[in-house]
């Protein structure tokens, strides 16, 4: 298929454009529906169909858009998804530290080659992308005998709300891109996410402590390191290192320590555990019980139980699921690598890149069946735009924005005319 007339319908201006709209819209978890009626509005301006999906989870409401376009006759139906929602819940939904920022968080700028504001990185650049390598699909002319979905969903930093939605709401595909920050690497394998805490428990009479609940946690601590320290339960805690189903993804994480000034015989240490398909909430609590278990026989004043909950109720559930990957031979696997390298003049990492298998809404589309792949621009730590997450003067490289909504708009309309197989 001659292609020239895709490459030819995209504007970059226009990609900044619609770019700085919605990072204008302020669009913390559960709160999105502004910067979804102003996408929606501008896939019904791209000639696309457009459907709202509104739904509540606990107690909060909040809403799905998705756009579609094509004939569905026979060609392969290609799901491009983004989540809307932007900030660390550690701060309430706004940027990580806002009096540190040097750029305003919801005035967008481009500067020296980079494009700066809240959600620039996480999402609002797989937002962008995604939306604008549809509309120089559409815009080519090309015929579609497939269709092009745009879905863009709500509340994924807490853990893959809005896509899951999605997918109980009949969302189905053949092949899928979830537009999140890869530095461009095709991330074809994600893992699922447990969170919780730990008690580490003492005893407190009288204005003086028996024992201490500081002093045991190091033992807790201890276990942890190096490199997420001995496994001397012989559980997940560090073997999954070296778990040939997900090389280089880590374990489990200790993200911090909280003392309450309230029961002074206890101390929360809470984790992340990123976890295999195989794993749920209660496994994760037995290997931790394991690990206590044996930390207690060697230390008989440490004492401690777990709590396997989400960190912000009612956002957040305990548990993001994990899906098996999606082979490399997988054909989204091998359109996208063949227009990163075209595009990009180099071969494409392939793999868990530099998210090492982090959580995502790539999940929700594998566990249903549909063989789908991360790839966005924006990368956090050694030659990334950010060191660390959540950033101060959040930013992403224009030059990645253009080429992802390049690659992505010639990939999508190659797979839309190819014939569906189920």
């Amino acid at each position: 298929m001659d292609l020239h007339r895709v490459d030819e319908a995209i504007n970059e201006e226009r990609i900044l454009d619609f770019f700085k709209g919605i990072v204008r819209i302020p669009s913390p978890r559960f709160e999105e529906e502004n910067v979804a009626r102003y996408i929606g509005a501008y896939l019904d301006g791209m000639g696309m169909k457009v459907e709202f999906q509104k739904y509540k989870h606990n107690s909060l409401e909040t809403v799905n858009v998705i756009g579609r376009y094509g004939r569905n006759q026979g060609g392969k139906r290609i799901i491009l998804n983004a989540h809307m929602d932007t900030g660390s819940g550690q701060y309430q939904g706004l940027v990580f530290q806002p009096e540190r920022w040097t750029k305003d968080p919801l005035g967008p700028v481009v500067e020296d080659g980079y494009f700066y504001g809240l959600g620039s990185h996480n999402d609002k650049q797989g937002v962008a992308c995604m939306v604008m390598a549809a509309d120089a699909v559409i815009k080519s002319g090309i015929p579609i005998d497939g269709e092009l979905i745009v879905a863009a969903a709500s509340a994924e930093t807490v853990g893959g709300v809005g896509s899951g939605y999605l997918v109980k709401g009949g969302l189905t595909g053949d092949l899928a891109v979830v537009l999140e920050g890869t530095g461009m690497d095709i991330v074809n394998v994600a893992v699922g996410k447990v969170r919780g805490r730990i008690l580490v428990k003492g005893e407190h009479e009288h204005h003086s402590v028996h024992t201490n609940p500081v002093e045991t946690l190091r033992y807790l601590l201890e276990a942890f390191h190096p490199g997420y320290g001995n496994n001397r339960a012989m559980s997940f805690l560090t073997t999954k290192q070296n778990d040939p189903r997900l090389p280089n993804v880590p374990g489990t994480a200790l993200r911090w320590v909280h003392n309450d000034a309230v029961d002074l015989d206890k101390v929360a240490a809470f984790f992340d555990v990123l976890a295999l398909p195989d794993q749920s909430p209660d496994s994760v609590k037995a290997d931790f019980e394991r690990l206590i278990a044996a930390l207690k026989k060697e230390h008989p004043e440490f004492d401690a139980e777990v709590e396997v909950q989400g960190w912000e109720p009612p956002m957040s559930g305990n548990f993001c699921w994990g899906a098996p990957p999606t082979s490399e031979d997988s054909e989204i696997v091998r359109t996208v690598a063949k227009y990163h390298e075209k595009i990009r003049k180099e071969k494409p990492v392939i793999g868990s890149g530099r998210r090492f298998g982090a959580t995502s809404d790539a999940a929700s589309f594998r566990r249903v069946g549909i063989p789908t792949v991360e790839y966005a621009p924006g990368s956090i730590g050694p030659g990334g735009e950010l060191k660390a997450w959540p950033a101060v003067d959040e930013r992403v490289r224009v030059k990645d924005v253009f080429d992802c909504t390049r690659i992505l708009a010639q990939a999508t309309a190659e797979l839309v005319n190819q014939p569906r197989t189920k």
